[in-house]
């Protein structure tokens, strides 16, 4: 009776495993079939931010969309921040997305050092050329920003 038990939890075994198989394979090959288009990135070595909301200096990228194709973008950044709040916004062609970020202080007295980060992926942009950047602001003009990486993606 035991070596049918055996046998009968060895077979289940090899369909399980197989059925695994199968499925990492298809979610292999789904993957493939989603290819990156392009991919661009800048950096920025620091900025000081503003009391209104404006673009991060010199910290944008032009790309081109093709037909039914995402943009994802990334940014991230260190912070010094000297006020309460300093927030960060992802602008397609000087439009805000609705992506926005932000840090704010655990202190009320001094500077604080934090990090900043945010992705966005953004499927109803129409196929041609784009301007993606980062605006920010802040409550104190003594706040700025620096180590500024923006990667953008079409997906």
């Amino acid at each position: 009776m035991t070596g049918s038990s055996g046998k009968a939890l060895g077979i289940i075994g090899i369909i399980l495993g197989a059925a695994g198989l199968g499925f990492g394979l298809l979610s292999w090959i789904n993957i493939i079939q989603t290819p990156t288009q392009g991919s661009w990135h800048d950096y920025t070595e620091s900025s000081s931010l503003s009391l209104n909301r404006v673009q991060i200096y010199e910290l944008s990228i032009s790309m081109t969309l093709g037909a039914g194709q995402a943009i994802y973008v990334s940014f991230s950044c260190r912070v010094s921040c000297h006020g309460v709040r300093d927030t960060f916004y992802i602008y397609i062609d000087d439009i805000y997305t609705g992506a926005q970020t932000w840090v704010s202080r655990d202190s009320a007295v001094g500077w604080e050092y934090l990090f900043a980060s945010m992705q966005h992926v953004n499927n109803t942009v129409a196929s041609g050329a784009h301007t993606v950047s980062v605006w920010a602001e802040t409550d104190d003009p003594g706040s700025s920003v620096s180590d500024c990486l923006l990667f953008v993606q079409t997906i």
